[in-house]
């Protein structure tokens, strides 16, 4: 018999011979005491939330853009921190210098024509071995 890494029914409050929850894992290497530190070195609040189209912005000559029709009916994008996330046109860890670097934004760092639908490569930066705190 098999063991699911995650089951889909997220059933993981008793053990199971079907199935290792990810809440069961541990860590195969000793683990750093300064990273539980109560206090990050850095909070990041990044808001989430949906952009409504009116179909007739979404459908305008000339344009093509991402969105998701819900069950209700509505067209619409999701946003993080104002932002609708866009793939780069080559890896970042290991062609970083390919991009251009208008390629990339965050909330504080857009570009001037970003509409309510700002489509960019979002990045945050965080300083190196720093410990933070997201938060939506």
């Amino acid at each position: 018999m098999f063991e699911v890494l995650n089951p889909l029914d997220a059933v993981c409050n008793m053990p199971r011979p079907d199935a290792i929850c990810v809440s069961n894992l541990r860590s195969a290497k000793k683990i750093d005491k300064a990273v539980l530190t109560e206090r990050p070195d850095v909070k990041i609040f990044l808001p989430f939330r949906f952009y409504f189209y009116r179909v007739e912005e979404l459908f305008a000559a000339n344009t093509y853009n991402k969105f998701l029709v819900a069950p209700g009916g509505d067209h619409l994008i999701s946003l993080i921190d104002e932002i609708s996330y866009v793939s780069p046109p080559s890896p970042m860890l290991s062609q970083i210098e390919d991009i251009p670097p208008e390629q990339f934004c965050n909330g504080d760092n857009r570009p001037p024509d970003c509409g309510p639908n700002c489509m960019c490569t979002h990045t945050v930066d965080i300083p190196l071995n720093a410990i933070f705190n997201r938060t939506t």
